[in-house]
């Protein structure tokens, strides 16, 4: 029997009396026994040679096992997971029949599979809860990611005919997609009730100095999905002040060689791949003004998201979903978190931690005690969840890229000052 078992059994037995001595005796006199018990364990933990923190792991874990008490106190240490801030991850199932893009998603390959989780606020739960539904669903095949959404809406409208708009002015559904996770490269596309459509590719986020590569912007020349089709459907009648609509429903076809234009994502996407996602719906309040809606002056627009980027800002790849690749039957494949999350989500922790040191000393730092005091998680880099990080920048402290290697496993999280991030095996 392993030597945590008679202790946790100690343990267990203080509490019985405690309960005991509360019911049939005084609160006092229950007092007295717990802290007698307990003082008796912890003699008995130093003399088997162990912790309070080892006695836990220990009782958890078979009593054949070897794995030395320290690398499970590592491995267990939900303080090294950041489970809670583990983005909302989606499962999607290869399809052997591609849909007809009419924006009707009552076909078969539609219907067996499940609806994400409704919307957010985008800047967080905490938020008030969106007025309107919206949910979608994801299937893929060799060619294509197709993209399935409902949006339940009373007043359907939409005015922007011309591609490339600048989509977002009207109500609209919006698609990112980061195939690589690297945060560059990444893909956005918008399209409004008249199917009215704009696709613009990201070199990097806007705040890192990202600009769009779109034909709005240089023209003929610039980046555009001319294979991508989409379709949709009004249940309800567009532009009409006197009907109260329902809904409306998108479907896309994203050819995957578009999506993954100067990235390092495969193409097809490996069964158990990730990709990074979002959805964002743009929602104007609005009012009958005559035979058609206007915007209420001085309001401005939600913001309902797939996943919360917790400020309105959409372009923090970082925050976006996980994307699973399956090729099982549906409901075939559990959803496994990505594996690198902890590196990815403590180089990003560094990243802002350098970002507020920057703007408060006009320089980036090699010196991770200087910057470790403004990660937003106090402590997250120096508590013992990665192996050692080293930070080099360049003479003049304006650019820098940092190494955050895995406590356990031959992996590394690299990142830089213009967020590039990219994971790989050391």
């Amino acid at each position: 029997m392993h030597k945590g078992v008679p202790v946790l059994l100690l343990l267990w037995c203080a509490c019985f009396l405690c309960v005991f001595f509360c019911v049939s005796c005084t609160l006092m006199t229950a007092v007295r026994v717990f802290v007698f018990v307990f003082v008796f364990v912890a003699w008995c933990c130093c003399c088997c040679g162990l912790d309070a923190a080892a006695v836990a792991v220990s009782a958890s874990s078979s009593s054949s096992s070897s794995e030395p008490v320290l690398a499970r106190l590592v491995r267990d240490n939900s303080n090294c997971s950041f489970e809670s801030h583990y983005p909302y991850q989606y499962v999607t199932y290869k399809t052997s029949e591609a849909p007809v893009i009419d924006g009707s998603l009552d076909e078969p390959l539609w219907q067996e599979v499940a609806w994400t989780r409704d919307f957010l606020d985008i800047s967080g739960p905490d938020f008030p809860t969106p007025r309107f539904k919206t949910a979608a669903k994801i299937r893929w095949d060799d060619k294509h990611l197709y993209i399935g959404a409902y949006l339940q809406e009373p007043q359907i409208w939409a005015t922007l005919t011309k591609h490339d708009s600048v989509i977002f002015h009207d109500n609209d559904f919006e698609v990112f997609v980061c195939p690589d996770g690297t945060s560059h490269y990444y893909k956005e596309f918008e399209m409004n009730a008249l199917n009215t459509t704009w696709s613009l590719c990201l070199n990097k986020p806007y705040a890192n100095n990202g600009y769009e590569n779109s034909s709005r912007v240089f023209g003929k020349h610039g980046w555009d999905d001319p294979g991508l089709r989409s379709g949709v459907y009004v249940d309800g009648v567009l532009n009409d002040v006197n009907v109260v609509d329902k809904y409306w429903t998108v479907e896309i076809a994203f050819p995957l060689t578009a999506l993954a234009y100067n990235t390092t994502a495969n193409v097809p996407p490996t069964p158990g791949e990730y990709w990074r996602i979002n959805f964002s719906r743009v929602e104007w309040h609005v009012f009958k003004n005559g035979s058609h809606y206007s915007k209420v002056p001085n309001t401005p627009e939600d913001n309902w998201v797939l996943a919360p980027t917790y400020k309105v800002a959409i372009h923090r790849p970082e925050y976006w979903a996980y994307l699973q690749f399956a090729d099982t039957h549906v409901n075939g494949t559990s959803a496994v978190k990505d594996p690198d999350w902890t590196i990815r989500f403590l180089a990003m922790q560094l990243y802002y931690a350098e970002l507020s040191f920057k703007m408060k000393s006009d320089r980036y730092s090699a010196d991770l005690a200087e910057v470790e005091q403004y990660t937003p998680i106090p402590g997250a880099l120096t508590r013992g969840c990665t192996g050692k990080i080293s930070v080099s920048v360049d003479a003049e402290g304006k650019h820098y890229s940092a190494h955050v290697p895995d406590v356990s496993r031959r992996r590394v999280a690299v990142i830089r000052d213009d967020r590039y991030l990219i994971v790989h095996d050391t």
